[in-house]
């Protein structure tokens, strides 16, 4: 049986990474830990709802972090972080060119979304379809086995999520993860039997192509263009500004 690492004992020296290979239309290269499946378990989340993409019909967790505990949280920052670099460091031996480490982060779909100063970091994750219903086991605070339809907006959940690898599509790619597993961490009269491993404290497809050369050329465009932008709206924030003080100088004349 894989281990299951807790997040905050996840060591990042131990995550492998395999040459992505063709499947399909895009390119796929497996993750694992310690030569291992890569299971990770969640810090306590607070559950909000279960959304559907309109177009793929696959179905999302959404849930929050604690607001005293954002270690989760910083977890999928680490991780996302780890894969652009990882990512960088193998291009080379990848795409037989190197990509700079910058076009790479831009083509990178974070698992990680941003959050505004204040707020609570919101986290999105991806749960297993089986003809469009939920194919993962969930349970209640007495490791029986109950319907996601007990899922209610503010309980809380910890989660057991797989790092399957990292995806390539033509203009971006992502890790790839889904939930196998999630806990109600509160009463619950549902029962069933079954072993629960957690303890408490598809895609849109592109035309064939890993990473188009048209691709990388717009995305370093539009960085060394975004710079450029951000260059002249200093500056002419800078020249209205003296335009405003030569302004009320004049008029102090009148």
């Amino acid at each position: 049986m894989s281990e299951i690492i807790r997040h905050s004992k996840l060591d990042y020296e131990k995550i492998e990474y395999s040459k992505p290979i063709q499947q399909n239309n895009w390119y796929f290269g497996s993750i694992q830990y310690n030569q291992n499946p890569c299971y990770i378990q969640s810090s306590r989340l607070t559950f909000k709802e279960i959304q559907e993409d309109a177009s793929t019909k696959q179905k999302y967790l959404i849930a929050t972090v604690k607001s005293n505990d954002f270690s989760f949280y910083d977890t999928l920052v680490n991780l996302d972080d780890k894969n652009v670099s990882n990512a960088y460091q193998s291009s080379k031996e990848w795409f037989q060119k190197e990509i700079p480490i910058d076009i790479l982060d831009t083509m990178y779909r974070r698992i990680s979304q941003p959050f505004q100063k204040g707020d609570i970091p919101t986290i999105k994750l991806k749960l297993p379809c089986y003809n469009q219903s939920v194919n993962c086991k969930i349970y209640d605070n007495k490791n029986n086995l109950i319907h996601i339809d007990k899922l209610t907006p503010g309980c809380t959940l910890l989660c057991i999520i797989q790092l399957k690898g990292l995806k390539f599509l033509k203009k971006e790619y992502y890790c790839d993860t889904h939930i196998t597993q999630i806990k109600l961490v509160e009463p619950s009269p549902y029962v069933n039997n079954e072993i629960c491993l957690i303890e408490d404290d598809e895609e849109t497809i592109y035309e064939h192509e890993v990473i188009d050369e048209q691709v990388l050329f717009n995305t370093q465009e539009k960085i060394r263009l975004d710079s450029e932008l951000s260059k002249l709206t200093e500056s002419l924030e800078s020249i209205q500004k003296q335009i405003t003080q030569l302004k009320q100088e004049r008029e102090r004349l009148d």
